[in-house]
Parts: structure tokens; C-alpha cells; sequence
């Protein structure tokens, strides 16, 4: 949470006073000495700090909480890890975090995570409905870390294992 305050409030050319004003607009104070204590990790974040900064920061509460890729691994719990692409479509209510292994028990486990996780008009997505192709998960690095495609495919595959031009190992 603390990096991604840190690269957000960057992206958004806020100053930690500045931020700190747009938090005091929307009624939810934090000083700007708390925001560097947020960001150094010496001050906890509650569910309205966490909601408010995301206000601020015209970002979802998803994008503090979970790294800006969809490559790789992040940790979602003490020590669980799962691949950072399962997180975003579990944090965004898509699909559970763990889903039974063949097509119908994962439907009915998808089925069962959005109805109590999502409202009846945003529910029914399927599997095939977000798969992310190597081409998605390059433009989504290029864009993140402000790289050239070719620099961002380099990255994709150094992540996922993938020799240059070769399968993963």
C-alpha cells in the first residue's frame, strides 16, 4: 500500500500537502506528516483512510492494495501468494482467489463468488471473458512503468520466466 501511495501521489504530481488538502476537501483529514508516516510505513491505514486517498487519488481502493502489474506473484494474505493477475480478478470480484480444477465446478465457484461479492448487475462474468493475452499484459507494463513495447515484452518475459523468443522454463 505504502508504494503504491508513493507512486500514485507521484503520478498525480501531488505533494504530500497537497494530497493532504484534497483529503481535507472531501472531509477525511490526514496532515501531510501522516501521509509520509503512510508511505514509510509507520502509520496503519484503516478502511476510511484507505477508501478516502482513493477518492483523492481518483483511483479504485484496488489500485493501493495491489501492485500495478498483472505479472508475477503477490502475497494476498500473511504468507499466500498467488499470481498478481488472480488478485486483480478477485479483488475486482470477477472470479475467486482459488477455483476448482474443470469447467463446471469453476462456473459454479464463479457463479457463488459474485453473488456475494458483487450487485446483481455487475455479476455473470465467465472465465473466457477475462483472459489477459501476453499482448494485454505488455501494453498494461509499457503504459505502468512508462517503457517502449519492446522494453515492456522484455520485462513481460523476464517476470513470467520466458526465454527471449522461447517458452517458459
Amino acid at each position: 500500500m505504502a508504494d503504491n501511495l508513493v507512486r500514485l501521489r507521484a503520478d498525480r504530481s501531488f505533494s504530500t500537502t497537497r494530497l493532504s488538502a484534497a483529503l481535507k476537501e472531501i472531509g477525511h483529514a490526514i496532515p501531510a506528516t501522516g501521509i509520509t508516516r503512510i508511505e514509510k510505513g509507520q502509520r496503519r491505514v484503516d478502511v476510511d483512510d484507505l477508501v478516502a486517498l482513493a477518492v483523492a487519488l481518483k483511483v479504485s481502493p484496488n489500485a493501493l492494495l495491489l501492485p500495478p502489474t498483472v505479472v508475477g506473484e503477490v502475497e494476498v494474505a500473511g504468507s499466500k501468494s498467488v499470481k498478481a493477475l488472480d488478485a486483480w480478478l478477485w479483488m475486482n470480484g470477477q472470479r475467486p482467489l482459488e477455483s476448482p480444477e474443470g469447467e463446471e465446478q469453476a462456473g459454479a465457484a464463479i457463479d457463488d463468488h459474485q453473488i456475494h461479492s458483487l450487485p446483481p448487475g455487475l455479476r455473470k462474468w465467465r472465465p473466457q471473458d477475462v483472459k489477459v493475452t501476453l499482448e494485454d499484459q505488455v501494453a498494461v507494463v509499457a503504459a505502468m512503468d512508462r517503457i517502449t513495447p519492446e522494453e515492456a515484452r522484455r520485462e513481460v518475459h523476464r517476470r513470467a520466466g520466458i526465454e527471449d523468443g522461447g517458452e517458459k522454463e
